[in-house]
């Protein structure tokens, strides 16, 4: 699968994302980007290897990574997924506090379903605007990921990796 929104970033693009289905799309091997990664799963099921940590992500999960933190996504053989992936420069966050937060908070998050309401539509919002810009694109688009961070980081608790001995199988 072919990263539009990786190729976006490089391009120049500060914020930006997509929307994406696969089914058998493993990375081999970890990367890591110079800008945060935001990655919303909608449906199915996902791994995600973040430096020594594994999460197994389901529907309505996110996960954040700060610039230069290595990962990989992956999933069993068959298992169709869908997902959203938002990129964003450090410049975009609206205050030091908030970017402080970020980058001590890399890791898998599971919102109560109210918040995962609330913060799916944020991300579809900032897809929207993203393929049908408006008047005010770039400052309602900057706008619109603050509230994302920090309704993610004010109303959701981080989940645990899985134990060590628990990953002996993927």
């Amino acid at each position: 699968m072919i990263d539009q929104a990786g190729i976006r970033m490089a391009q120049g693009a500060s914020i930006t994302g997509e929307r994406v289905a696969g089914v058998n799309d493993n990375m081999m091997k970890s990367h890591y980007h110079n800008y945060y990664e935001l990655y919303y799963l909608e449906d199915g099921e996902r791994y995600h290897m973040m430096e020594d940590h594994m999460y197994a992500m389901r529907p309505g999960e996110l996960i954040l990574f700060s610039p230069y933190v290595m990962h990989r996504s992956y999933g069993d053989d068959g298992i169709p997924f869908k997902r959203i992936v938002l990129y964003f420069e450090k410049e975009d966050i609206i205050s030091e506090e908030l970017l402080a937060a970020l980058d001590g908070n890399n890791g898998m998050y599971r919102p109560d379903p109210k918040v995962r309401q609330k913060l799916h539509l944020i991300l579809d919002e900032l897809i929207r605007e993203y393929e049908n810009p408006t008047e005010f694109y770039n400052g309602y688009r900057n706008t619109l990921l603050n509230m994302l961070l920090y309704t993610l980081l004010m109303q959701t608790k981080k989940v645990e990796p899985i134990k060590k001995e628990s990953t002996s199988r993927i």
